[in-house]
């Protein structure tokens, strides 16, 4: 079986792109062709996002990597992230959603077109584990090493028996309540 394709044929001047192709998530290797797209092969950046994500969030799909062929930039989309999964999370299984697709120069920074495209539910595909973007990698690490600390952590925590002599029962005068918060801070400070 064919993998997808997805073609973009973009209006510079307008700022406005024409897909064609229906595509979908858990799909890999998504063959994407840019029109007219060769010239800009060294630096363009294909980014499919949230339509209201204002830029906070990671993108459900990227390709900067590209390659020229002919006239045209061709290269390879991944929708089987994480993301794009999170995205359809509460969606009916016939369901297709629109995002936004912004197609860019990174060395320039320019703006070559900015506009809508729409990806199809695959909720069948439960056997392919959906990836991360390789600059998640290192936060996810950070956290799975930050866990392992606050565990062995949670191992040595002060517990109430630490403090069976102090009698913690009728509070309710102040020099008493004075002198055991004291005792308190005073054995916490040694630990």
């Amino acid at each position: 079986m064919a993998n997808s394709t997805l073609t973009l044929t973009f209006n510079q001047a307008k700022k406005t792109v024409v897909t064609s192709g229906l595509i979908a998530i858990r799909e890999q290797n998504i063959g994407v062709t840019v029109i007219g797209g060769a010239a800009l092969a060294v630096d363009l950046v294909l980014k499919i996002q949230d339509k209201s994500n204002n830029g906070k969030t990671t993108p459900i799909g990227m390709v900067t990597i590209w390659t020229a062929s002919g006239a045209n930039a061709v290269g390879t989309l991944n929708l089987n992230t994480s993301e794009a999964v999170a995205a359809f999370s509460e969606s009916e299984n016939l369901s297709c959603k629109t995002f936004n697709i912004l197609l860019y120069t990174s060395t320039l920074t320019a703006l070559q077109c900015n506009g809508l495209i729409s990806i199809m539910n695959f909720p069948s595909n439960t056997g392919s584990v959906p990836t991360t973007p390789p600059e998640q990698d290192a936060i996810i690490l950070a956290l799975v090493s930050r866990v392992a600390e606050l565990e062995a952590g949670a191992l040595t925590a002060v517990h109430q028996d630490d403090f069976g002599d102090l009698d913690f029962t009728d509070l309710g005068s102040d020099a008493k309540r004075n002198a055991t918060l004291r005792a308190l801070l005073t054995r916490l400070q040694g630990i």
